[in-house]
């Protein structure tokens, strides 16, 4: 039988005004005849975005957005937004264009981004996720595979590091990442042969031959090279100095006194993660995806997440803040629901699971208390027009702890604690006289452990630690740069039973260790690495780490703490 494109109609599934970046497209194909095998033999689609400097550049398929109705009629596929930009879509059968092919439409930049100034660590990362691998292979029509993962360098100071076992780590990430890559490729090769595209098989398989190989080769040199020993390691002994340190009391001039830093034993079997800097490492135990990764189910995907918690059940909430939805997770990363109450959320981020039961959830228009199962029980707080709010903690009283912003001209920095029950602000502890320069301050991550609270600084690229009961900032640390003691928008952090701290160095990609003094010790060697961090979590009965991730394949990761 004669093909007959002008029976088929291409058209998006919602109208392209209400398209995001970074977010998903649905396209349909419907027909008042039917997709018979010979039509999906001679189906053919592209998909192409114009970026900023004019060129168009290809856009990968979302192998789980392709299906084909049960009377087959309608043909559904779908692709992510790369960003803002203008979209063509062409399907063709045989030689000819379906109607309305090309469909051509325009998607706007998020005006989440405009406005006060206040949401630069939000718009930073948009924008250096729109120029992120959206996708992580990209094969079709013969484009080469491309990994822009980076390997960062680990354990500089402090430890003495063994050549031997560098070569190694790094080894096993290549392997990883090959078969993470192996495994995509060889999914593809299942969808494109039943779409019975011969060319585009036969580079898939070419790919996959050529990964093999190098499989291959890793494990004949690595059997000889364990035949040979590894070289010894030397330890350098550590000291506790005598430390001048400044205090600085909120509303009070700055005091220098000289602190001798305490030495604290961990009770059995607490956690101490500064017992050993020099081998603190973790590796995977379960992980959640992140939606831009080809191929992943939207629902039990994250979207730039920023936020999470873990309540005492151990179901696992997160925010999947790019595509403004909070998700609930088992204690395996199965996906359970939605969070959804009090109308829709505005990017979602920080949150709290609370002692007495449930959480609260931190979005751009309110503070939101949740039950233990997620269902919705009352706004705390709403967004004034003058003040915006970051940051959960609940402190030693059972108070919920925020830092509020004002904006505009009087803008300045907060600490308000409110009692969860009458949803009143029962203290507000002024930041001024601690931060350096208020006009570049962003004080955007806040947790609390052992009678302190802590808050990281994105803007001045510090932390702060402040006694919760005198309200006296007794620690500050950091500098902008990359190496040991240095930050680039800290973000995350969690503290140990003996004041520990791990601090997410978000543009650094990686997770710092520092002594309860602020002392650097060494960065995590993570497997897999992590991507632009931003909240962590510290479950340390379980001995785990958890760490959300901007970019990458992993939005979230469950690491086991060696």
């Amino acid at each position: 039988m004669p093909l007959r494109p002008e029976t088929f109609c291409l058209s998006l599934a919602r109208p392209a005004r209400e398209l995001v970046p970074l977010g998903q497209v649905v396209c349909l194909v419907t027909t008042e005849a039917r997709f018979t095998e010979e039509v999906q033999a001679n189906l053919k689609f592209s998909m192409t975005r114009r970026g900023e400097d004019g060129q168009r550049e290809k856009v990968a398929l979302l192998q789980d957005l392709c299906s084909i109705s049960s009377d087959l009629a309608q043909f559904k596929f779908g692709f992510c937004l790369a960003g803002a930009g203008g979209y063509r879509v062409v399907v063709r059968l045989g030689v000819s264009h379906v109607v309305d092919s090309p469909l051509k439409f325009e998607v706007a930049e998020a005006d989440s981004c405009s406005g006060d100034g206040e949401d630069e660590m939000f718009c930073s990362m948009v924008e250096e996720l729109k120029l992120a691998e959206v996708e992580e292979l990209k094969v079709e029509e013969g484009l080469k595979v491309e990994e822009g993962l980076k390997v960062e360098e680990e354990l500089k100071v402090m430890e003495v590091e063994s050549p031997v076992v560098k070569q190694e780590e790094e080894a096993a990430v290549k392997s990883s990442i090959e078969q993470e890559e192996l495994a995509m490729l060889v999914t593809e090769m299942e969808v494109v042969r039943e779409l019975g595209l011969p060319l585009t098989l036969a580079l898939l398989e070419a790919e996959v031959a050529r990964l093999e190989g190098l499989q291959e080769g890793r494990q004949l040199a690595e059997k000889k090279q364990a035949s040979q020993p590894p070289p010894l390691l030397v330890e350098r002994d550590t000291c506790r100095p005598v430390q001048s340190k400044k205090v600085y009391r909120p509303g009070q001039s700055q005091e220098v006194i000289t602190m001798r830093p305490e030495t604290k034993v961990a009770p059995g079997g607490a956690l101490d993660l500064s017992s050993s800097p020099a081998t603190l490492g973790a590796s995977s135990v379960l992980s959640i995806p992140s939606s831009r990764v080809e191929g992943r189910n939207p629902d039990c995907s994250l979207a730039g997440p920023i936020g999470m918690c873990l309540l005492a059940t151990g179901t696992i909430v997160a925010a999947s803040t790019f595509d403004d939805k909070v998700k609930m997770f088992d204690g395996e990363g199965k996906f359970l629901r939605v969070v959804e109450g009090g109308g829709a959320f505005r990017r979602p981020s920080d949150m709290v699971a609370l002692r007495a039961g449930g959480f609260v959830v931190r979005d751009d228009q309110s503070l939101r208390l949740f039950g233990g199962s997620g269902e919705f029980v009352a706004n705390l707080w709403e967004d004034r027009a003058n003040t915006r709010c970051y940051g959960l903690a609940e402190d030693h009283q059972g108070h919920l702890v925020s830092l509020q912003v004002q904006r505009g001209g009087t803008k300045g920095t907060e600490l308000a604690f409110t009692k969860i029950d009458t949803r009143k602000v029962v203290r507000r502890v002024e930041l001024a006289e601690v931060l350096a320069d208020r006009t570049r301050s962003r004080c955007r991550f806040l947790a609390f452990q052992g009678g302190n609270l802590y808050i990281t600084d994105l803007g001045l690229h510090m932390v702060y630690v402040m006694d919760a009961t005198t309200y006296t900032v007794i620690q500050k640390f950091g500098e902008p740069g990359d190496g040991p003691g240095c930050f680039a928008d800290p973000a995350g952090l969690v503290v140990d039973g003996l004041g520990n701290m791990l601090v997410a160095d978000s543009r650094n990609h990686r997770i710092a260790l520092y002594s309860r003094e602020g002392r650097y010790l060494a960065a995590l060697s993570l497997s897999p690495p992590v991507r632009r961090p931003s909240a962590i979590l510290l479950d340390p009965e379980a001995r785990a780490l958890y760490v959300l991730n901007l970019g990458g394949r992993e939005a979230m990761v469950k690491y086991s703490l060696a």
